[in-house]
C-alpha cells in the first residue's frame, strides 16, 4: 500500500510541476507581448460617434426602423382577407365586365361548399319560417 501512495504522490508532484511550468511559460509569453497603445484622439472620436448616433435616434426614423417585415406581412394578409370577402359577398350582384370567369367560379364553388346538405343541420330553420 505504501508503494501505491508513493506512486500517487510522484504523479501528483509531476502534475504540479507540469502545471507550474505551464503557468510560468504563459506568464512569460504575456510579459513579452508588445504593449498596445491607444490613439490620443480615441476618446474624442468615440464621444463624437456616440453623439451622432444619439442625434440620429432623435431626428426621426431610420431606414431599418421604418420597414418592418412583420407589419408588411400582416398588411398583406389583411388585404387578401378583404379581397376574398369582397369576392364572396359581391359575386351575386351584377357582374362587372372586369370580373373573370375563373374568379366567379371560385367564389361560387366556395359558396356551394358551405350551402350543401352536409351543413344543412346548422341552418336556422326558425328564420325561414319552417
Amino acid at each position: 500500500m505504501t508503494s501505491n501512495r508513493m506512486k500517487q504522490s510522484r504523479t501528483m508532484n509531476r502534475r504540479e510541476e507540469q502545471r507550474d511550468t505551464d503557468i510560468a511559460r504563459t506568464l512569460g509569453l504575456l510579459d513579452e507581448l508588445a504593449r498596445i497603445e491607444v490613439s490620443p484622439r480615441f476618446r474624442t472620436q468615440l464621444l463624437q460617434r456616440i453623439a451622432s448616433m444619439e442625434q440620429k435616434k432623435r431626428s426621426g426614423f431610420s431606414v431599418s426602423a421604418s420597414f418592418s417585415p412583420r407589419v408588411a406581412f400582416f398588411s398583406l394578409l389583411l388585404i387578401l382577407n378583404l379581397a376574398s370577402a369582397l369576392l364572396l359577398f359581391n359575386h351575386d350582384k351584377t357582374e362587372s365586365p372586369v370580373a373573370s370567369a375563373a374568379t366567379v367560379g371560385i367564389a361560387e364553388s366556395v359558396n356551394d361548399e358551405y350551402g350543401g346538405p352536409a351543413l344543412s343541420y346548422y341552418d336556422d330553420q326558425s328564420a325561414t319560417g319552417q
